[in-house]
């Protein structure tokens, strides 16, 4: 992965002209210049909530920075200001928020991708119940020689049990049957599928898109072959509680899932927004979500909103992180 070289100051330059105190511990075994520097959005949010200052917080943002609050996707500074700025009146009030870092990612020099795990702490309380426990992926970009938040993206960890579907059956899984030839008749397919590129359908966006397609083709085919195959040989996926690092890793569970609690679904999406980052980095939203056999829509309940993190690799577009967070209340 590219490393950051575009942000010059450290992290403790950049928190003092934010007017953060460094928080040594934040950092974790992310020890490195460009790994500390990027940590300091986190930390500019922390900071923001534990002051209940929204512009503050709408500030750490890009213009055009986007959150997702559960089914509301949130896509300009304003929008954000306005909602935090209700919420600390409201239900945020006196609330704040904590978290560790779990994985950086320099994904150009002039994005990095970190996740993170924590949670709101209420009024009263000094740590984080189990039901407010999240893994957020953030999506940073440099401007004007600082880091900036593009995207941030929070899933529940805490579930009702049973809440995953199958148990990961062991297999093996190998590069030179990343893409078999069915994986390859899928992305055909996929490509077929004019109707489901909505208003993304030329250019760049359309090439992006065809990621999510792919994933889409092999989880209707129930092909765990195919759908790890989308992936970056490190790619990402959130799960339960469970954060999958590998592409083996994805594969396992899916072969398992496929086999067992998602036998025979079908995955429905539709683009809401795709941003270039850089030549070979791009940000997909979509909304759906899982199709139990012989069901037409989505159920309420299992409404999602999707965040895909790709990289264009030897001329194909793969799939570096896949989080999916529930929109039903």
């Amino acid at each position: 992965m590219a490393k950051s070289t575009n942000v010059k100051a450290t992290a403790k330059q950049l928190l003092a002209k934010a007017g953060v105190k460094e928080d040594r511990d934040f950092y974790g075994p992310f020890q490195s210049r460009g790994e500390k520097a990027a940590l300091t959005v986190p930390q500019m949010i922390q900071a923001a909530w534990a002051a209940n200052d929204a512009e503050a917080f709408a500030r750490v943002f890009l213009d055009n920075g986007s959150l997702l609050m559960r089914d509301e996707q949130l896509t300009s500074r304003g929008q954000i200001y306005d909602h935090m700025s209700a919420g600390y009146r409201g239900g945020y009030k006196g609330a704040r928020v904590t978290g560790w870092p779990l994985a950086v990612r320099f994904l150009s020099a002039d994005c990095a991708m970190v996740v993170t795990q924590g949670g709101i702490i209420l009024p009263g309380e000094t740590e984080i119940a189990p039901d407010r426990q999240i893994r957020a992926t953030w999506i940073i970009v440099a401007e004007d020689g600082v880091w900036k938040l593009l995207s941030h993206h929070s899933s529940p960890i805490a579930g009702p049990t049973g809440s995953r579907a199958g148990s990961p059956e062991s297999g093996s899984y190998s590069e030179e049957n990343a893409m078999s030839n069915d994986a390859a008749q899928l992305v055909t397919k996929a490509k077929e599928w004019a109707g489901r590129y909505g208003k993304f359908s030329n250019g760049v966006e359309g090439a992006v898109l065809t990621v999510p397609l792919r994933v889409t083709a092999a989880w209707d085919s129930n092909d765990a072959d195919a759908f790890a195959g989308v992936f970056t040989e490190n790619g990402s996926m959130l799960v339960g509680d469970e954060q999958l690092t590998t592409r083996d890793q994805i594969r396992d569970y899916m072969a398992g899932a496929f086999a067992g609690g998602w036998k025979g679904t079908r995955l429905a999406d539709r683009p809401v927004e795709i941003r270039l980052i850089a030549d070979d980095v791009a940000v997909a939203i979509t909304q759906g979500g899982i199709l139990l056999e012989g069901e037409d829509e989505v159920a309420p309940s299992r409404q999602t909103r999707t965040l895909w993190v790709t990289t264009k690799q030897d001329g194909e577009w793969r799939l570096v992180v896949r989080q999916t967070s529930p929109t039903a209340s």
